[in-house]
């Protein structure tokens, strides 16, 4: 039986891990605390770089996508949309590169606090705060864009 995890965030640092199978039933649901423990940190964040990994693939198959919607375009303003989303996905790839580059540098940080002190300070605690906001923001954003594009394409389309 395949597996799919998926998580979703509730509240300030508060986030559930929930366990389903391939036909989407229900398996488990696992309430994470509202403290992340050090470890609960390092592996959220290897779940959101696994998954900011994945967005550049979607995010070049969205771009060879544009590429052949402009070969089925007649309207000019559907030329600029379609160049507007072209900067939109390059956007998107830049904070995804830039979140994953502050991931990484978060992960070195908590396993120098389990060699040291084996407990995160308020500045700390801050930070991956602002951080887990920010990554929130960024996937409400992403799938606003990714409904847009089908939108767009759905528009082009027809026209055929």
């Amino acid at each position: 039986m395949d597996f799919i995890f998926y998580r979703f965030i509730e509240g300030k640092g508060n986030f559930n891990l929930i366990i389903a199978a391939n036909n989407c039933n229900l398996i488990k649901m696992i309430k994470m605390p509202s403290v992340p423990s050090l470890i609960s940190l390092h592996l959220q964040y290897r779940l959101w770089i696994a998954e900011m990994n994945f967005d550049i693939n979607i995010i070049r198959i969205y771009n060879d996508y544009l590429q052949e919607l402009r070969l089925k375009v007649h309207n000019p303003a559907d030329t600029s949309e379609l160049d507007k989303y072209e900067k939109v996905l390059m956007t998107i790839r830049a904070d995804i590169d830039e979140l994953r580059n502050e991931m990484h540098l978060g992960k070195m940080k908590l396993a120098n606090y389990v060699r040291k002190e084996n407990v995160i300070d308020a500045e700390q605690t801050e930070e991956h705060s602002s951080l887990i906001k920010r990554y929130s923001e960024f996937r409400n954003k992403f799938a606003i864009v990714k409904t847009d594009l089908n939108d767009l394409a759905a528009k082009i389309l027809p026209r055929e």
